[in-house]
């Protein structure tokens, strides 16, 4: 039995009883305003599935949205703007007809092009596009302003992320007027951006929203510096605003509560046969760095004389399996735990799914440190539910100075995660020098204030101020 095969047995005889949930969401008395969200990525229709952490980061902070507003919701599918609500989704009749093949360009524009240049990202991670692609990624774009004029029975409207960065270009001055636009992602440099040929366009098309929002205040920044090359007038006073992306602090730490701590750590090392247990959680994209991970950590057995006691363990759910690029970053990581494995002797053990909560909560609680490595990021919920978990415990927190957690609490210490020489070291010796009692209570607090709900109260009301 494989390290994948052995874990995966093993996880669920932890697990406690499911407790019942009401198929009811609960939901914010704080606004009686509706709310349209135009978004490439939604929750599951299902109430009880709502929120169920299953479904990636954006996915949670969006169903934190549903529970403030019960909006609804404006997304793509094969059959073109598809409407989703709580009870229903159906396909919109779009004035303006979608070819399937032009959906297609939508996303591959969106995930090939887009992503990695908000992500700063430069060959062979980004694709060079011609006018005929983004002729496609406009026509879709065109098509859910059309959708939501048509439905214009919302009070305010939220566009989330990059996929419909064009779409306020094509709504009308009133719809303007009550637009919100928010990044999940983070908002490149100038320079990163400027490689596409219509980033004019862009910026000129999310600044007529009237209201933006951003995950780091670095963020912000440099939107402003992008709307400054373009020759547009300083955004007003409270139009561009920070909210960072969140966990729902208590029930992570209810979750872990719920484990036997020392047992699980006991028996964890037991059957990966190591002393010290390394975690990681990444969807397979670029973005994450996986293999700059795989790199210092190769790096770091190479180096040590005696026997290795360390095991990573890789959560790689799938992510865009429908792009060429993402198969074939999923192809290079399996390759390359295969060979470490095969020379150091099962050292990395590579889950291909995203696992639930509690058995995430239980992996959090017990392992020796959490690694997140990413090349750039917004802000990074692997590691505030890992912070989570261990609220009076702190622990080895190896985090990427590239993500906007780590701005934000920089007394937990930060990697540079293409320094590998200094990765290494610091994944060798993870756990001999665990973060600081009162810098970890820093990131604790942090947390403890802030919350999904008051997250999309924020910027769901990002209009009215």
């Amino acid at each position: 039995m494989d390290l994948e095969s052995t874990l995966l047995d093993f996880l669920p005889r932890l697990m406690p009883k499911p407790q019942p949930q009401s198929d009811a969401p609960i939901h914010s008395q704080g606004s009686n305003s509706t709310l349209l969200v135009v978004s490439s990525r939604i929750p599951p229709r299902g109430p009880h599935t709502w929120g169920d952490g299953r479904e990636g980061g954006v996915a949670t902070m969006l169903s934190s949205i549903r529970d403030a507003f019960r909006p609804t919701w404006l997304t793509t599918g094969g059959a073109g703007i598809l409407l989703r609500d709580e009870s229903r989704s159906e396909a919109l009749s779009a004035s303006r007809y979608i070819e399937p093949s032009t959906i297609i360009t939508h996303y591959m524009v969106s995930n090939e092009v887009l992503w990695p240049l908000f992500h700063d990202l430069s060959p062979p991670f980004l694709r060079s596009i011609g006018e005929s692609e983004w002729s496609g990624y406009l026509a879709v774009n065109c098509a859910m302003a059309d959708a939501v004029a048509a439905l214009r029975r919302a009070d305010r409207v939220l566009i989330n992320d990059y996929h419909f960065a064009m779409t306020p270009r094509f709504l009308g001055e009133d719809d303007q007027r009550s637009t919100v636009f928010f990044f999940h992602c983070s908002f490149p440099s100038f320079e990163s951006i400027s490689r596409l040929p219509w980033v004019r366009e862009l910026i000129r098309s999310i600044s007529s929203c009237a209201a933006i929002g951003f995950q780091t205040t670095n963020d912000l920044i440099r939107f402003r510096h992008c709307q400054s090359e373009c020759n547009l007038p300083d955004a007003e006073e409270g139009s561009l605003f920070v909210c960072p992306s969140t966990v729902d602090f208590p029930r992570w730490a209810q979750k872990a509560d719920e484990f036997n701590t020392q047992a699980l750590r006991s028996r964890l090392r037991e059957l990966l046969c190591a002393e010290r247990v390394l975690l990681a959680v990444d969807r397979i994209d670029p973005v994450k760095g996986i293999d700059l991970k795989l790199k210092a950590l190769e790096l770091g057995l190479c180096q040590e004389a005696r026997d290795t006691d360390i095991v990573l363990i890789q959560i790689t759910p799938p992510s865009r399996d429908r792009l060429a690029l993402y198969q074939r970053v999923r192809q290079q990581v399996e390759d390359r735990v295969a060979s470490i494995n095969a020379r150091y002797g099962n050292r990395v053990c590579l889950v291909k799914m995203l696992l639930s909560q509690e058995a995430l909560a239980a992996l959090y609680r017990s392992c020796d440190g959490l690694v997140v490595s990413s090349r750039r990021e917004g802000m990074n919920l692997v590691a505030q539910e890992f912070i989570a978990c261990r609220p009076s415990e702190p622990s080895a927190l190896l985090l990427s100075e590239n993500t906007g957690l780590a701005c934000r609490v920089p007394q937990l210490g930060s990697i540079n995660p293409y320094d590998t020489e200094s990765f290494a070291f610091r994944m060798r010796t993870i756990g001999e020098s665990p973060t600081l009692q009162e810098d970890w209570n820093l990131g604790v607090e942090l947390l403890r204030k802030s919350s999904p709900m008051a997250w999309a109260q924020k910027v769901g009301g990002a209009i009215d101020g």
